[in-house]
């Protein structure tokens, strides 16, 4: 919930915000955020395993029941990400759909953002060991 811009702490305050408006409720800011975009803000609540704020004020029950349109739209969105749901069928189509050089670039893309994280210290690439290098060498295993 947060992103890079121009104002500082300006994410901070919109994510409280969006809090707030759920209802200093865990659930409900997972529900309509997804649980990845709500992440650091429940963390630095202490709301990581659910529930509500122990500061929440009182609010009220008369708005608890999803709209229409919610109900509507609820099975196509991801509760991770809190946008909609691509369907498997749908990236394997697209990448059926992608030539030869556009998937040597997209595996490109891939390694260099690899490499970056692992030079900022965010994952570490161990080495394969002999064994492993022979597994990875065998033809055994498909590549696509």
């Amino acid at each position: 919930m947060t992103a890079a811009g121009g104002c500082q702490g300006c994410e901070g305050m919109a994510a409280e915000f969006l809090f707030v408006l759920c209802k200093e409720d865990s659930a409900r800011l997972i529900k309509y955020t997804g649980y990845g975009n709500a992440a650091g803000l429940l963390l630095t609540h202490g709301l990581l395993g659910g529930g509500k704020s122990e500061t929440a004020a009182d609010y009220s029950s008369d708005s608890e029941s999803d709209t229409e349109d919610y109900v509507h739209s609820k099975p196509s969105i991801d509760p991770v990400t809190g946008g909609p749901t691509v369907e498997r069928g749908e990236r394997e189509g697209e990448r059926e759909a992608m030539t030869e050089e556009e998937k040597e670039i997209e595996a490109a893309k891939l390694v260099e953002m690899m490499r970056r994280l692992n030079e900022q210290g965010v994952i570490r690439v161990l080495p394969l060991d002999s064994t492993q290098q022979d597994i990875l060498s065998s033809d055994d295993i498909p590549l696509d």
